[in-house]
């Protein structure tokens, strides 16, 4: 098996913004899942030696297009006693010798690098209360070999762990899964902002399901669940969503915004530009949505066109937050 080490900064959540953390390290979007996969990086990851990687190939066979593919990373960080613990791991994750980074619609990061990639099935952040596995004598922030014994006892407690995780992943049943009583149409939705307020996602979905169950003409239901999906950045499932509010409502401006953002979330840009336009002819005055459609622009190299879009919106609209970063970002201003 193929194993990587990575010592980086405590964190609860390694959610980015939603952490308790004031700044955020290079680290901090470690366990946030973005469209089925997470992306890992931090101090000291900009270049990562393939070839020293612990159970790789002794003749490199397995480094292709500068990455390794199928390795166990196993993520540690100093806890307030100055313990170096287990926090997480990744499996089956690909790491790349060099740091990616890639320009992205997503308002709370325009820019994402990352040298570890893995898919969600494997991937597990432990609850602060369950990190206690010590482990000593590894180089930080990487570290390429263990001792086999120490290893081995590792990677049994990886294969056997069982308990909770704090990394958000939501299950096919928990997607799909049902309200088990009946009421008032408009109670469905009344119930589920109060599971909403609890962070309760798989429960607030059950009672969209349910109205969506009810009224399957109805947009709303498909709207809601839509929604939550897209917050918790699950882009296919939200899509798929919004293309059956669009069938039941042509006219919905909202959906067609939405089927852009998530088009552009998902680096399909010529996908969204038309839902973006859309929207815009209808709405010209959202100023932070004509400051995402140049950004587009922006990132398909076209520079005249982005600029003359965002100094407008940032003419309009300055102290929005997103359009000031957009215009920035475009203008370098």
């Amino acid at each position: 098996m193929k194993i990587l080490f990575v010592t980086t900064d405590w964190m609860k959540y390694y959610v980015g913004e939603g952490d308790e953390e004031k700044a955020v390290p290079l680290c901090g979007y470690n366990f946030q899942n973005v469209n089925g996969y997470y992306y890992g990086y931090g101090e000291g990851l900009e270049t990562i030696q393939l070839e020293k990687i612990q159970g790789i190939n002794k003749d490199n066979i397995e480094v292709v297009d500068d990455k390794v593919q199928n390795v166990l990373v196993v993520w540690l960080a100093p806890n307030r006693n100055g313990e170096t613990c287990v926090i997480g791991w990744y499996k089956d994750a690909t790491v790349h010798g060099h740091a990616l980074t890639e320009l992205t619609l997503d308002s709370e990061r325009f820019e994402r690098t990352y040298s570890i990639v893995a898919p969600n099935q494997g991937v597990l952040l432990l609850p602060v209360e369950e990190r206690s596995y010590v482990v000593e004598g590894l180089e930080a922030p990487i570290a390429y070999h263990m001792d086999e014994a120490k290893r081995a006892e590792l990677l049994s407690y990886i294969h056997n762990y069982a308990g909770d995780h704090m990394n958000l992943v939501l299950t096919e049943k928990e997607l799909n899964g049902v309200l088990s009583i009946n009421m008032d149409y408009e109670r469905y939705f009344h119930k589920a902002d109060e599971f909403l307020a609890k962070d309760a996602y798989a429960k607030a979905i059950r009672c969209f399901n349910k109205a969506i169950q009810e009224e399957p003409e109805e947009t709303l239901g498909y709207e809601c669940k839509a929604s939550i999906l897209l917050s918790l950045k699950m882009y296919d499932e939200a899509l798929e969503l919004y293309k059956k509010v669009i069938v039941l409502d042509e006219s919905n401006d909202l959906a067609h915004y939405c089927m852009g953002l998530i088009n552009g979330l998902k680096q399909n840009y010529e996908e969204a530009l038309p839902y973006l336009d859309y929207y815009l002819e209808r709405r010209p005055k959202d100023y932070h949505v004509a400051a995402e459609r140049a950004y587009v622009y922006f990132i398909q190299g076209n520079q005249a066109k982005a600029e003359e879009a965002i100094t407008d919106a940032y003419k309009k609209e300055k102290e929005n937050p997103v359009v000031a970063q957009i215009y920035k970002r475009i203008t370098q201003k």
